[in-house]
């Protein structure tokens, strides 16, 4: 899709933000403190995805510890719920954090989480979080 494509009027974008809801409070976990926002994500299918953010809990500072998007495949595919992107801090990165959360995840949807690496660096966290 070209930059061009991409760009939506003014309309549509305040008509797409009364699809998406405010940040609010998902979960925590013993070192984060998780928010959700969920809205549609301007695509070819218009699908709902969860962004989730969370922030450390032992700390002031308004920096970004993980994100991920998730998109509920139930109602569209015979899935689950699938992440399609996750990201820890790169100052935080092999600290546990991204397991700490796919943990406290899985444990607020009350579901399975199904999420493939991108990078090599992603392969290596699956291989040490799917022994567990």
């Amino acid at each position: 899709m070209s930059t061009k494509e991409m760009k939506i009027s003014k309309q549509e974008f305040l008509a797409g933000s009364k699809r998406r809801s405010p940040p609010e409070p998902a979960f925590e976990t013993e070192r984060m403190r998780v928010f959700l926002m969920r809205g549609v994500i301007p695509t070819d299918l218009n699908l709902q995805r969860d962004v989730y953010f969370a922030f450390r809990t032992d700390e002031d500072r308004p920096m970004i510890v993980v994100n991920a998007v998730l998109w509920d495949r139930r109602s569209y595919l015979s899935g689950d719920w699938f992440v399609d992107w996750l990201e820890v801090a790169s100052v935080y990165r092999r600290e546990g954090f991204a397991t700490e959360f796919l943990q406290g995840l899985t444990k607020f949807l009350d579901y399975k989480v199904d999420l493939t690496a991108g990078s090599r660096d992603g392969e290596l966290f699956l291989k040490s979080f799917c022994r567990e």
